[in-house]
């Protein structure tokens, strides 16, 4: 059964682009005042152009987050340009981590990640999840180990 993220998701990875848009536009703007050479439609030129390419992404990686636990282990797909596609055994976790940063909170989100007892690229991060999505998430893998004799 395959899982998807929180739709608020998307109004997070919304505002996380506009924060940086309107980061990247000031010093734009800045530069474009303390340098005669730098015409002063660059910052709106550019604020425009991150807008008009972001947006789009923001849904298309929404659209392309999956993820499914089961008794094998842990899948999850993602990718607009470049496809990922992950599977982790269940036996290969190490622990599962719930976390919120202070975005998440705002838009009532959680995120669960999950390292495993690989030395490449060993955490995997499953973003925008309610709160009580991401316990039953943690709790599940954990049922599934303990009932494989493992010790989280």
């Amino acid at each position: 059964m395959k899982l998807y993220l929180q739709n608020r998701v998307r109004y997070l990875w919304f505002l996380q682009l506009m924060l940086v848009d309107v980061f990247v536009s000031g010093i734009l703007w800045i530069g474009s005042e303390q340098y005669e050479s730098l015409p002063s439609w660059i910052p709106f030129g550019m604020f425009v152009l991150i807008v008009c390419i972001g947006a789009p992404n923001i849904l298309l990686r929404y659209r392309s987050w999956r993820f499914d636990i089961d008794d094998r282990g842990v899948t999850i797909e993602y990718g607009v340009i470049r496809k990922r596609h992950t599977f982790v055994p269940m036996d290969r976790i190490q622990h599962v981590d719930t976390n919120q940063t202070l975005l998440d909170r705002l838009f009532g989100l959680s995120r669960v990640v999950i390292h495993t007892a690989s030395a490449f690229e060993s955490d995997l991060t499953i973003p925008g999840l309610c709160p009580e999505q991401t316990i039953k998430i943690r709790n599940k893998i954990f049922a599934k180990q303990s009932s494989d004799g493992d010790v989280v």
